[in-house]
């Protein structure tokens, strides 16, 4: 398989108190292929997924190692959803897809197709003029996922997005991502601590785990079709041979 992004010995840390040193990551590599639309990184609670989304988005400079796109050093980084929405409610949703398209004319020409491209593509038509505030979290979520869309990412960064989702909403934006991830030919790369979610979504699951983390084991998730639940296991299996299988660090 060919890489598409690459994640190499990447080492993070942050100074405690008294000069003490808290390793989040030491030298953990991994990569996405071509081949896989949506990866999700499977990690316990605390386990420094943000963190690493953060590094890739571009919010965090201070580490080591080398995060390569296509075999080259990453020029821009990628756009990052995190699990709270980022709408701003003053806005409405208009306003706020208009305000990244507004920043970005500076350097290029955005249209009204791209506009318009991007409200029916995450299923927002019609609700131009409505406010965020007060809405559904699913709702809030196609707004951020509509203001990554105009700058043409990559790959779009999702931190634990679907924690405050109730199921049904959830299920439909799974499909709204597996949508865009093979209309856009753009990849999604998943923050989770949630068994189901990354089985449901995924093509490829990464799992992290530890202080400092490592990569601790990967499913491809091709060999599974229709069998959810043996895929389930044998992701709990992985887990057990870490001593991982702990209710405060995943869920189901």
């Amino acid at each position: 398989m060919n890489p598409f992004l690459e994640v190499k010995d990447i080492t993070k840390y942050f100074n405690g108190p008294a000069g003490s040193k808290q390793i989040i990551f030491e030298d953990l590599s991994f990569f996405i292929s071509e081949e896989h639309n949506i990866t999700s990184i499977l990690a316990p609670f605390g386990a420094g997924k943000t963190t690493l989304l953060k590094i890739l988005s571009g919010l965090d400079y201070d580490y080591k190692g080398d995060l390569l796109l296509n075999g080259g050093k990453i020029k821009n980084k990628f756009p990052f959803i995190p699990e709270k929405p980022t709408s701003f409610p003053w806005l409405n949703v208009s306003g706020n897809i208009r305000l990244i398209m507004n920043i970005l004319e500076k350097e290029e020409r955005l249209s009204q197709i791209k506009f318009q491209e991007v409200i029916d593509l995450t299923g927002l038509t019609s609700y131009e003029d409505h406010f965020p505030c007060n809405k559904s979290y699913g709702f809030r979520f196609r707004i951020s996922l509509a203001r990554a869309l105009v700058v043409s990412p990559k790959i779009i960064l999702l931190d634990d997005p679907f924690k405050l989702m109730d199921s049904e909403t959830k299920d439909e934006i799974f499909e709204l991502i597996k949508k865009i991830a093979s209309v856009k030919k753009i990849k999604f790369l998943i923050a989770t601590s949630n068994i189901t979610e990354a089985a449901l979504l995924s093509d490829k699951i990464l799992i992290i785990n530890g202080k400092p983390g490592y990569l601790s084991g990967e499913i491809i998730i091709d060999k599974y079709k229709h069998r959810l639940e043996q895929l389930k296991d044998d992701i709990q299996e992985i887990l057990q041979k870490e001593n991982l299988n702990n209710a405060t660090n995943f869920s189901i």
